[in-house]
């Protein structure tokens, strides 16, 4: 499926938004809670564990399943 223009705006605004929310080492609650409500909005069931990671599973969908796994905080401190 081509990527059209607005698709292409779209995903830019939320890479921002992303990028915006404070996240600095052992302060991503913020950005988890971004990341969980934004699942939310796509109708998955986000969770988080012991440790703030947050999961989600995609249903559906036949053969070997898939791992998506990101860092949520930055190297920069929240001042920056």
């Amino acid at each position: 499926m081509p990527t059209t223009t607005a698709t292409a705006v779209r995903v830019l605004e939320l890479l921002r938004r992303i990028c915006e929310t404070l996240a600095a080492t052992f302060e991503e609650e913020a950005r988890a809670n971004f990341i969980t409500t934004l699942l939310l909005s796509m109708g998955l069931n986000p969770r988080l564990d012991a440790v703030g990671n947050v999961i989600a599973e995609v249903p559906g969908g036949t053969g070997q399943r898939v791992l998506v796994a990101v860092h949520l905080d930055t190297v920069f401190s929240k001042e920056t």
